[in-house]
């Protein structure tokens, strides 16, 4: 089952900024974004949560982090009058909070959504996604380059205002993170500690099988909690797992079954692994091994496979999108196989 981009979670759960005291009780003077934080609340851009905290290391969504961003800039009237019908997202409904929000900012080309034409609101929204809304909605000249979003990052660095903490470019901004960019743009504070493009863009290449432990590891664990045996790395599968991964990046398809209409059997069967059951997960976009593992564990068919108690082995695969496919960019083709060898 092909899955695409990050995990769905609950709107309804979602907690709407309310009124909050004068200083939040979870943001201490020593706070790196304290400054921040005070600056965007007393200019009532985001006000906090009715515990009276502002949950600084949350890692902010799409739908919130665009409403935030148009209520810094754009006039309410606009908001107001948006037609959701001429600028609408398949997956944005036409009544809920974030609606007229997303609204406007299609409209005003502040953001275009995935290729795939969602938006994804529930999405937690990574640095360079950030990046592009914070300089659009800004009024900053900047268009796409090569990667998309290079040309957005560097306007951020050539300005002091990505902050320190920013690990990557697919890093998941957190709230105060968010409030530290508005800030510096918003005040004209612009002489702070930042990083740049090329600072991220090293932290960014700096994968290697940690990918591969990280992601056993995680659904090891989950297999554990159902009582499961952990399943074991094996060479043959992690060889199948990185020649797929790489064929649909060179073959430029996203499918379990490839262009010459090969299957997991097929590719199993030409590695010479005799199995008795099998299974495959793929994803692309996802650009950690948290991420991809709590996509495959949001979708039930996907945790259906890595936790039958038929599957003893695995092998895993990843390589990274071309700069070609837009939003996707900044990720990795995924395959994980499953299997039981034939005693």
């Amino acid at each position: 089952m092909r899955l695409l981009l990050a995990p769905f979670l609950s709107l309804l759960a979602l907690a709407l900024p309310l009124a909050a005291s004068a200083q939040f009780s979870d943001v201490p003077d020593t706070h790196p974004h304290a400054q921040a934080i005070q600056f965007i609340k007393e200019k009532g851009i985001v006000e906090g949560y009715a515990d009276k905290t502002f949950k600084p290391n949350q890692p902010i969504i799409r739908a919130e982090f665009t409403k935030i961003l148009v209520e810094t800039q754009i006039d309410p009237d606009l908001v107001k009058d948006c037609l959701y019908a001429d600028h609408q997202f398949p997956d944005v409904p036409s009544n809920v909070w974030y609606t007229q929000y997303i609204c406007v900012a299609r409209q005003q080309r502040i953001l275009s959504g995935y290729p795939d034409g969602t938006f994804q609101p529930a999405n937690t929204i990574n640095f360079v996604e950030a990046a592009k809304i914070i300089a659009n909605t800004m009024g900053y000249a900047v268009s796409a380059g090569d990667p998309w979003f290079q040309p957005f990052v560097e306007k951020l660095a050539e300005i002091n205002a990505i902050p320190p903490s920013v690990a990557s470019f697919n890093h998941k901004l957190t709230r105060g993170e968010m409030a530290e960019m508005i800030f510096r743009i918003k005040s004209g504070t612009f002489d702070k500690p930042s990083k740049t493009f090329d600072q991220l863009a090293g932290q960014s290449a700096t994968y290697d099988d940690t990918l591969k432990r990280d992601v056993l590891q995680a659904i090891n664990a989950e297999r554990k909690t159902a009582n499961l045996p952990p399943l074991q790395p094996s060479p043959i599968l992690d060889t199948v797992a990185q020649s797929y991964a790489q064929q649909m990046k060179t073959e430029d398809f996203f499918d379990h079954t490839d262009p010459q209409g090969r299957t997991i059997t097929d590719r199993l069967d030409a590695a010479g692994y005799a199995y008795t059951y099998y299974g495959e997960n793929i994803g692309i976009g996802a650009a950690s091994a948290r991420e991809i593992y709590e996509n495959w564990q949001a979708s039930p068919p996907h945790r259906q496979i890595y936790l039958s108690p038929d599957m003893q082995q695995t092998g895993l695969g990843y390589v990274r999108v071309p700069a070609s496919k837009p939003l996707y960019a900044q990720g990795y083709y995924w395959v994980m196989v499953y299997a039981s060898p034939k005693q």
